[in-house]
């Protein structure tokens, strides 16, 4: 079979859901969800005035979201040094995705001198504490053997630790695993379980693929295991790629 040649999908800041705890309900966790929701709502003014007070007081979520704001100027003019520092600033307070987007800058040199030993601390630091995006990143790296050894066996096994998480990103790059052949021989099926998934999240490419299944009349019939996932599966988990690494 013809192997499709489709770029693996990147980074994506999707919000993963998960059950309430208890300062899910803490006024201040609410109104940074307010600023979130008004920047995913493109009412980056909105944003800006909710999210900048709580960023101040030293609130992990806000600094992270207000640095993405910075990074890509969006209700500010870019300052890739000012997203930095948020993002150093929430990364310090624990926070995961900010970890993983100092490890972004890092490997691509986005404001920063590019740095592989850099975004691998900052990845690695990420992904022992299950940010699936992280894994995708060094999925990625391990997969097209440029910064990191070649392993496509690593890559696939954090591509499928992320997708079970409920990651769009790392599902869709799994399905391409089993669709050209990554994961053994080619299988279809498991490739549309996995692009499924991601296409159940609107995550276009995943989308487009799906169409493509089924404008060719090859559309598999998946049922409820097919389509479950486990958002516990990277309780200490930790890459081997990470192994060794500080």
């Amino acid at each position: 079979m013809k192997k499709f040649a489709i770029a693996l999908a990147g980074v994506a800041l999707l919000a993963l859901t998960g059950c309430a705890t208890e300062d899910e309900f803490d006024p201040t966790t609410m109104a940074v969800q307010d600023g979130v929701d008004a920047y995913d709502g493109g009412d980056y003014g909105k944003a800006l005035a909710v999210l900048r007070p709580h960023a101040d007081a030293g609130d992990a979520k806000a600094q992270l979201q207000l640095g993405y704001m910075y990074a890509r100027g969006q209700g500010v003019t870019q300052d890739l040094d000012e997203a930095l520092k948020l993002y150093q600033a929430s990364a310090e307070r624990g926070n995961a995705e900010a970890m993983n987007a100092i490890g972004y800058r890092y490997q691509y040199g986005t404001g920063v001198k590019a740095d592989i030993k850099q975004a691998m601390h900052w990845y690695c630091a990420a992904a022992r504490q299950g940010e699936p995006r992280a894994m995708n990143n060094l999925a990625k790296m391990l997969d097209d053997g440029k910064q990191l050894k070649k392993d496509q066996a690593q890559a696939v096994e954090l591509w499928r630790v992320a997708a079970m998480t409920g990651h769009a990103p790392a599902q869709y790059n799994l399905g391409l695993a089993y669709l050209n052949g990554k994961v053994g021989s080619v299988d279809e099926r498991q490739a549309q379980v996995w692009f499924s998934r991601a296409a159940d999240q609107k995550f276009q490419p995943a989308q487009q693929l799906m169409d493509q299944f089924a404008q060719k009349h090859q559309l598999a019939t998946l049922g409820e295991d097919d389509l479950a996932f486990n958002p516990l599966i990277t309780m200490n988990y930790e890459p081997r790629v990470c192994k060794g690494i500080e």
